[in-house]
């Protein structure tokens, strides 16, 4: 247990002064009213199936030029406006090379 000794001189002058509404207790926010916000266990989720995206789409179809066109442009000006760095906070971005593949096959 530590003890704190304040001495106080009678002819030292007060530096400020504190309004006495600071000095208070704090008094906490109104809480909303209703029902907590829950995130539930889904229980009909019983499996994650493994799944190979590459498999969905056969070897000749369109979207596969649309995949290796979109390889082959460089889009590095995209890439210069994201903040989110690996190794650092922040969330990943989508791929600038899939977002212009699913906009170029729509």
């Amino acid at each position: 247990m530590f003890w704190f000794v304040l001495i106080v001189m009678p002819d030292q002058e007060t530096l400020f002064e504190i309004p006495a509404a600071e000095c208070g207790p704090k008094t906490r926010p109104e809480e909303p009213e209703g029902m907590p916000k829950l995130k539930v266990v889904d229980r009909n989720q019983f499996k994650m199936p493994m799944l190979d995206v590459d498999t969905l789409v056969g070897a000749d179809h369109k979207v596969r030029a649309i995949g290796w066109l979109t390889g082959t442009l460089d889009l590095s000006k995209f890439l210069a406006g994201i903040r989110s760095k690996v190794g650092h906070a922040g969330r990943e971005h989508n791929d600038p090379r899939l977002l212009l593949a699913i906009w170029l096959y729509a």
